[in-house]
């Protein structure tokens, strides 16, 4: 068992997997016994078991428990997930999916003006152990379509950055229901010495699995972005079909713009993407507006 199989078993009580997952030979041999032994864990644990405990108290001890738990393995552990529970790695590769990106100057009557319309097409060419391998098409308005090819891991960069992570646990609310999360931070470094750090909120329980993401650069290119899904099980029209939707937002600010939007993610469709549109608004001194619409035109699933 994984570090993923371990949260299960805590945030569900499920004490022999718990013991199971720790004393298998791959996992944390230097602190599992330690942990085994813990005379706090079985307190807690017997204290369950004889409900001494009272039930608006257990949620509490549970993530106590789990953070314990989880925070004694979590030194060496990436972003580890399983395949179904990405976006892209639930798919068979030659699945795909065909996007319409359309950019738009608001004037300040409102009167919107198509800027540009960009055509991506995003084929999966492999699913590994640690990712996946994406192809991409993109053809911006009557031009030539350029190709290109990137390895990514299941946290989206790509699988050669060099990545320092930190596993602990969290909790947010969507819709009034709390939900436990593994959140993962990573730090990453570029070529020009810029320094980047994500926070993953991964619910192994709950679609769309990797729930919020925030990501500070810090240096000359100071950068912030934010994702968090807002909704969940929202009736959406796609492409004449209704989908349970998840709804999101995404906000992207850097020193030269703004950028606050939501969209719809479905896990039927590769990539989960069906819906998206932001309004950028520039820092400058005229602070023009401009609107951002994603629509999915077309997919298809491979068997």
């Amino acid at each position: 068992m994984g570090i993923s199989a371990l949260f299960s078993a805590v945030t569900r009580w499920n004490f022999s997997a718990i013991r199971q997952s720790l004393l298998a030979d791959k996992y944390c041999p230097e602190d599992r016994d330690d942990l085994l032994s813990s005379g706090l864990a079985a307190v807690i644990i017997e204290a369950m078991i004889q409900d001494s405990i009272p039930d608006g108290r257990r949620s509490l001890v549970q993530l106590a428990v789990t953070i314990t738990m989880v925070a004694c393995c979590a030194p060496a552990v990436a972003l580890d997930i399983p395949a179904k529970h990405h976006a892209w790695g639930r798919f068979q590769p030659g699945s795909w999916v065909r996007l319409r990106e359309t950019l738009l100057s608001v004037g300040a009557d409102g009167k919107e003006t198509i800027h540009s319309t960009t055509v991506t097409i995003i084929r999966l060419e492999h699913v590994d152990a640690d990712g996946v391998t994406l192809g991409r098409e993109v053809t911006l308005g009557d031009g030539e379509p350029t190709a290109s090819s990137a390895a990514l891991g299941w946290d989206g960069l790509p699988r050669d950055v060099e990545r320092a992570t930190k596993l602990s646990l969290g909790e947010i609310k969507i819709g009034g229901i709390t939900f436990i999360c593994q959140t993962h931070v990573l730090k990453t470094r570029d070529e020009e010495g810029a320094t980047t750090e994500t926070k993953w909120f991964y619910c192994p329980d709950r679609s769309p699995y990797l729930l919020k993401r925030i990501a500070r650069t810090e240096g000359e290119a100071k950068r912030f972005v934010s994702f968090e899904v807002l909704e969940l099980g929202v009736p959406r029209q796609v492409l004449g079909q209704e989908r349970s939707a998840a709804k999101f937002s995404l906000i992207e600010n850097t020193a030269q713009r703004s950028s606050k939007g939501t969209g719809y993610l479905v896990d039927e469709v590769p990539g989960g993407l069906v819906e998206f549109e932001a309004e950028i608004r520039d820092s400058g001194k005229e602070g023009r507006l401009h609107r951002r619409r994603v629509v999915l035109e077309a997919y298809e699933v491979a068997q």
